[in-house]
């Protein structure tokens, strides 16, 4: 079959540049971005019975939330991840954030596509929105990789992405350390909505790991606040529950 005009220059850069294996950076087939098989057996989808907010595997499927949500409190209407934070993907995530391996970016997506691609079209989200980070942060690392990873999802669902709207305007202290409650308050007035009022009803808010939820819920309670009606989220990975 011949390859289009306009496929041919990302094949020219595969041959640069071949894709990899977000995993284990193992040369993949061109144009096959996706997780090689050896590393599909190491991981550990969010899938299953799932609680409906966070979007963690329920430890009791009697009921629809688990124990962390099960109070409620959360400003997005519901998250979903791709997978749960184990070794493996905790090292291909360090590489996708500190190391410029951008192109991870296109087999997230196209991971999510397999996953959650039903759950995210059900949806019908109008626009797709990264979780921002601080001017200063982003000039020392180069880039932002949920910005990537929005893009990517972008190119992906064919739905557009906006870096210009939802901006984080103070600089908060590293977050992993923190309970909920600190999290939260860190958090609090950190981001700032660029326009008084969105055009759009449904966002699709993304980041790279979901531990609280608090860092979505404060972005998530803007965008409310600017005029969206429901936010929904997606993660790349997931970490296990907190309580």
């Amino acid at each position: 079959m011949r390859r289009s005009e306009a496929q041919l220059p990302e094949l020219f850069r595969e041959m640069v540049f071949p894709v990899r294996c977000p995993m284990c950076e193992e040369i993949l087939p061109p144009g096959r971005w996706t997780v090689c098989p050896d590393c599909r057996r190491k991981l550990d989808p969010a899938q299953g019975q799932v609680c409906l907010a966070c979007g963690r595997v329920l430890e009791n499927d009697h009921t629809p939330f688990c124990r962390d949500c099960a109070g409620g409190g959360h400003a997005f209407a519901a998250n979903r991840s791709l997978y749960y934070y184990n070794r493996t993907v905790k090292q291909a995530l360090y590489r996708f954030k500190y190391s410029n391996k951008r192109r991870y970016a296109k087999c997230f997506a196209a991971e999510a596509d397999r996953l959650w691609g039903g759950w995210l079209r059900m949806h019908h989200p109008e626009c797709i929105i990264p979780i921002p980070m601080y001017d200063k942060k982003v000039r020392l690392r180069g880039y932002n990789q949920a910005e990537v990873f929005a893009e990517a999802l972008s190119e992906r669902l064919c739905v557009p992405y906006n870096t210009n709207i939802l901006l984080r305007i103070h600089e908060t202290p590293a977050l992993k350390k923190l309970n909920p409650e600190k999290r939260r308050q860190n958090l609090k007035n950190a981001f700032h909505i660029e326009k008084s009022a969105l055009q759009w009803n449904t966002v699709l808010l993304v980041d790279d790991i979901y531990t609280t939820g608090a860092t979505l819920d404060a972005a998530a309670a803007c965008l409310l606040k600017a005029g969206v009606r429901e936010v929904y989220c997606l993660t790349i990975a997931i970490g296990k529950a907190i309580s």
